[in-house]
């Protein structure tokens, strides 16, 4: 008897195996055709999701990417079958691969994640079941790709085939070229025409940390070209940009020798030099010579890092929802390379700017700790943290999220680590005060 049921099984088995095989012909055959003549990556990608969603019969297919270095996940590309298209994901910005061993471990071995059943985790690891649960996921098959990116392919509640992980497989090779490819191009778009020079008049100067002048034709960089006279006369001018300039003006500025009677020959090499080099790169002059003395070209649409910074902290302060204010604050950061010009940093003409920015920068990076402390973003809270002690080690508020943080993670050992150094770079005042606002944290919590 048991040897009938086990015959019986096996023919089950078999069965199946070979609808599994007719049914991965014909899609991977239908798949082909529809993306023949398909060139946009981001559409081959997607119409890729698309067919492994039908083909498993899942309601929902898309790719985590895996960062390893912020220990965190985060959706970039997805298609949703009940609502349609790339709608709302219920995945956070960022998880934490907190909870998540096993898919860190299917990650490295190459190994497909096939759960028919969310809930036996509900027990023996609730961090776990909370992602499915709130993603409303029962049932998962998903398949890993490794370097660049890395992630996982994810099929949500499968209704068939779910132990059959080759037809992802394949399928997830298909979306991870496309995904690379769509990186490849954005990168490529990024380095030499940025996507708002529409035309030959504008401009795009960015002056955080390495300098770079953007136009329609090509870019200028700082690190390519070696002419610090030059690059500062465009930082000066940049940074007076709505005004006319004396050479002498220019001159005491930039120049150290101090020798007055060359300003004016001086100012004009400097002037000539630039529109030399400018002129590889766009038809209109960069700068203009009048009888008052130097100036930008009032002529080209000028944009630079500095002005974008400004408006997104400015758009930040009156944005309606706070998913809008993160994402303009995370833009404004994003932006901040390193100080402005940072070849001519602490020169006089140029201090005042350079701090005034850098506690900008801190300031919002205070912010952004916060706000992702409160919605329970650990990852993104250490980030920011990290950045504002790399513009100030001394930044009490830094440590302060810093270490809330690695508590709630359960990190006592970096948690001493933490506080042993707060105490070295801040000093007994500051880090008294450290200590008293912990406290308080605690007792409210």
């Amino acid at each position: 008897m048991e040897h009938k049921k086990e015959a019986l099984e096996e023919e089950v088995q078999t069965d199946e195996y070979v609808q599994y095989a007719i049914a991965f012909e014909k899609n991977l055959s239908l798949l082909e055709r529809a993306l023949h003549s398909e060139e946009e990556p981001e559409l081959i990608a997607q119409k890729t999701l698309i067919a492994a969603a039908e083909f498993y019969d899942g309601d929902w297919c898309g790719i985590i990417e895996g960062d390893l270095e912020m220990e965190a996940w985060c959706p970039i590309l997805w298609y949703d079958c009940i609502t349609g298209g790339m709608t709302e994901t219920r995945f956070r910005e960022l998880e934490e691969f907190t909870s998540f061993e096993r898919w860190v471990k299917a990650l490295y071995a190459c190994e497909p994640v096939i759960i028919p059943d969310t809930s036996i985790y509900k027990e023996s690891n609730p961090g776990e079941y909370e992602l499915y649960s709130r993603c409303e996921a029962d049932s998962i098959l998903a398949v890993p790709f490794w370097k660049n990116p890395t992630g996982f392919l994810i099929v949500r509640n499968p209704k068939r085939y779910i132990n059959r992980s080759s037809f992802l497989q394949m399928l997830a090779y298909v979306v991870f070229s496309s995904v690379t490819e769509k990186k490849l191009l954005e990168r490529g778009s990024k380095a030499f025409s940025p996507d708002n020079i529409k035309d030959d008049k504008d401009v795009i100067i960015n002056l955080f940390g390495k300098m770079e002048i953007y136009t329609s034709k090509g870019v200028l960089r700082e690190e390519e070209l070696n002419a610090p006279i030059m690059w500062r006369f465009v930082a000066y001018l940049i940074m007076h940009k709505n005004q006319t300039n004396l050479p002498a003006t220019i001159y005491e500025a930039i120049w150290e020798d101090g020798d007055i009677d060359k300003a004016s020959s001086k100012v004009k090499a400097a002037a000539f030099r630039l529109q030399s080099v400018f002129s590889i790169i766009c038809d209109q002059r960069l700068v203009i010579s009048t009888a008052k003395g130097y100036q930008i070209n009032p002529e080209l649409n000028i944009v630079t890092d500095v002005e974008q910074f400004d408006e997104f902290w400015r758009q930040s302060q009156n944005a309606v929802t706070l998913q809008t204010k993160i994402k303009l604050l995370q833009d404004a950061v994003a932006l901040y390379k390193g100080d402005i010009y940072e070849a001519a940093s602490g020169e006089h003409w140029l201090m005042p700017h350079e701090i005034s920015y850098r506690y900008k920068c801190l300031g919002i990076c205070n912010e952004l700790m916060k706000l992702f402390f409160d919605s329970q973003n650990y990852t993104s809270v250490q980030h920011y943290a990290h950045k504002a002690l790399e513009l100030d080690e001394a930044n009490p508020d830094a440590y302060y999220w810093l270490i809330r943080t690695l508590k709630k993670k359960d990190s006592m050992g970096m948690v001493k680590g933490e506080m042993l150094m707060a105490e070295h770079v801040l000093g007994p005042d500051l880090y008294d005060e450290l200590i008293k606002k912990l406290d308080r944290a605690k007792d409210s919590e």
